[in-house]
């Protein structure tokens, strides 16, 4: 059976749907969980055999797609914790066949704690993905008894970007056709922590020849639309010469940005710029010193009492343009 829809209640549907689509058919959702936007929805119904007492649903914003659901697996009490788990696998290898991976032999769990998982087993199709997390013991959420979770994942971005990339390239374009930006305050460091988001794009892979800049293009537009990627045309000339440099620039008709060879990101005309500094002690790590601007970070090596390369480089925008600076100090325990 394919696993190309996920269940919700009495319907299905398509991954690519969004919370909003889930809404629109009548559905509850109960509270998002910021910043993931995962939403807990108390929906009950069967998916592949098996009963669920109530859904979450995981994406990065209300309108984006759904990429994961958890369905919460509540214990069958006429048979016992046990063999809810076994019949329970039993029940999807009937639907799905064998699974492409599992954890041992189900007919040999013990019972151990409600913090154990003591089966799983994932059943993969191309870009779809089911598995189970079977409990130690019974678990006991949002008043049901629970023997394991189900959970299903579509991790084709490329697919779910679709809807969004003329709005990405539209953004790209506009950029592109900046006229030439004027550097303003530069931080160089050669710790500085880049690229800003490291799951979504490798240090320099937009340069790179072989890198799949369609699937780049896909996870910005998923997750971090405002994140551009810099123009190929502005390395060296910002100057970024180096993957450890964060240029704040200027258009000539009033833009402001930050820049690294990979990364931009541009403040809105009426936007009130805000910058995080957070500072965080060595504890049982190194410590670090990093400036939060829109949707770029950069983190720097530790100096005790603060980096004074963050300390210039906030200085330096604050001397340019109106900000708000927010100070956030911490141990990395």
């Amino acid at each position: 059976m394919p696993l190309k829809e996920f269940a919700m209640g009495k319907d299905w549907l398509p991954f690519g749907s969004t919370l909003l689509d889930v809404e629109a058919r009548g559905i509850a959702i109960e509270r998002h969980l910021l910043p993931k936007r995962n939403a807990v929805i108390d929906v009950s119904g069967d998916i592949f055999g098996l009963p669920y007492g109530y859904v979450e649903a995981h994406c990065f914003a209300a309108g984006r797609p759904i990429e994961q659901v958890w369905y919460q697996l509540p214990l069958d009490p006429t048979a016992g914790h046990l063999e809810t788990i076994r019949q329970g696998h039993k029940n999807l290898v009937q639907v799905l066949g064998m699974p492409t991976t599992a954890s041992g032999d189900v007919s040999e769990i013990q019972i151990t704690s409600t913090g154990d998982v003591v089966f799983h087993a994932t059943w993969r199709r191309k870009h779809y993905l089911l598995g189970t997390s079977w409990f130690g013991d019974t678990r006991h959420e949002h008043g049901l008894a629970l023997s394991g979770m189900l959970y299903q994942h579509w991790d084709d971005e490329k697919a779910a970007a679709k809807p969004y990339l003329s709005g990405f390239h539209s953004q790209l374009s506009k950029l592109e056709q900046i006229p030439f930006p004027i550097a303003k305050a530069r931080l160089l460091d050669s710790n500085l922590d880049r690229p800003s988001i490291k799951k979504w794009c490798r240090t320099g892979a937009v340069f790179d020849p072989a890198s799949d800049r369609s699937l780049i293009e896909a996870q910005r537009a998923l997750y971090s639309p405002r994140l551009l990627l810099t123009p190929r045309a502005w390395s060296g000339k910002l100057p970024i010469d180096t993957s450890g440099e964060l240029v704040m620039w200027q258009s000539k008709d009033g833009l402001l940005g930050f820049s690294t060879p990979c990364d931009t990101w541009i403040a809105e005309p009426d936007e009130l710029l805000v910058i995080d500094e957070f500072l965080t002690h060595p504890a049982k790590g190194p410590g670090s010193h990093a400036v939060r601007l829109g949707e770029i970070e950069a983190s720097v090596s530790h100096i005790e009492g603060g980096n004074p390369a963050i300390r210039d480089f906030i200085a330096s925008i604050k001397s340019v343009v109106q900000a708000e600076h927010r100070f956030h100090e911490s141990s990395d325990c």
